[in-house]
């Protein structure tokens, strides 16, 4: 408690199953939460039937997104995604810069290899399918997002051209199918919001 916390005071992993705790931590990786996409389509809205049926009061995005409230919507602190999801990047490059150094068995980490790189891929995916244009031969070098492969700090934060962005993702999908053992070794069934073994 006496000395204060600084980017080399952490503890570093040295065992596999320390990596695969990082990748398995449900704080990070349970949400999925987009409001701008949920909140933007035309299947949402706010009639006043609605507004006059509620026991309790609309959170306020719900009725700025509704009202198209441009002005303070951008200003929305309850949006998390951004964040969430480059959470999530920075935990799979963490996993990748230190899965060579740590105990375990060359199976484990060829799993964690291949789980990091999915798990970039899809946020990337998630991040470019949410604040990107949509990727075709017109897009292509339109304004991607910030490319992050590494847990420098000193790594640009620069939007990249949306290509490159893409580029990342199939490379990050590419690593990640080259593992050798089963994705899944045991058959699982989703209860009661937990999965479980059959």
């Amino acid at each position: 408690m006496e000395e204060r916390p600084n980017k080399t005071s952490a503890v570093e992993a040295t065992t596999a199953a320390q990596l695969e705790a990082l990748l398995n931590n449900t704080a990070t990786f349970y949400t999925e939460a987009n409001r701008t996409a949920i909140y933007s389509t035309d299947d949402c809205g706010l009639s006043a039937a609605m507004y006059k049926a509620s026991a309790s009061p609309f959170n306020m995005a719900a009725v700025e997104f509704a009202t198209w409230d441009t002005l303070y919507l951008q200003d929305d602190t309850q949006e998390t995604m951004w964040s969430t999801e480059y959470r999530k990047i920075f935990n799979a490059n963490m996993v990748l810069s230190l899965v060579g150094s740590v105990s375990g068995t060359d199976e484990q980490k060829a799993i964690l290899t291949a789980d990091a790189h999915f798990i970039r891929a899809y946020s990337y995916f998630q991040l470019a399918s949410t604040f990107c244009l949509p990727y075709n031969e017109s897009t292509k070098n339109e304004l991607g997002l910030p490319l992050k492969t590494s847990t420098s700090f000193e790594e640009s934060l620069k939007r990249v051209p949306l290509q490159e962005v893409y580029k990342q993702i199939e490379s990050d999908l590419a690593e990640a199918l080259k593992i050798t053992s089963p994705w899944c070794r045991k058959a699982v069934r989703v209860t009661g919001g937990r999965i479980r073994p059959r």
